[in-house]
């Protein structure tokens, strides 16, 4: 089974509910699953905010946002990895990635919010050597 986890998620969950999230995501994994997650990085707010005054203006899809009460941020690949314990994830890959957009910037280009990704699989499903 492999589950991805969409970008800038974790971090809209209260602090206090985020381990919740992360035992379920290694029960819903069980032996054999690995896990794709995509993040914002903590930059990304700065990155929107310098869109917000590069435009002059809130674009439409941070607008909805807004209107929903979700906030644009990210969260630290150090917290990511404490709430995926490392007793029972290993990562196997991971870098820097940027979350494309339809926004389009004032030199024509599609905004792209810096993330990053990891790719983990359950410590129990691993091949005994």
């Amino acid at each position: 089974m492999l589950i991805f986890t969409y970008a800038g998620f974790l971090h809209q969950l209260l602090p206090e509910d985020r381990q919740a999230y992360a035992e379920v995501l290694a029960l819903l994994l069980g032996k054999k699953g690995m896990l794709y997650l995509i993040e914002l990085m903590p930059t990304a707010q700065a990155y929107l905010a310098s869109i917000i005054e590069q435009s002059g203006e809130v674009p439409s899809s941070l607008r909805r946002l807004q209107e929903h009460r979700i906030t644009p941020g990210g969260i630290e690949r150090s917290e990511v990895l404490s709430l995926l314990d490392s007793t029972k994830f290993d990562v196997l890959s991971e870098g820097e990635d940027v979350i494309h957009t339809l926004h389009i910037l004032p030199d024509g280009t599609n905004a792209k919010v810096p993330a990053y990704y990891m790719v983990l699989r359950s410590k129990t499903g691993k091949q005994k050597e």
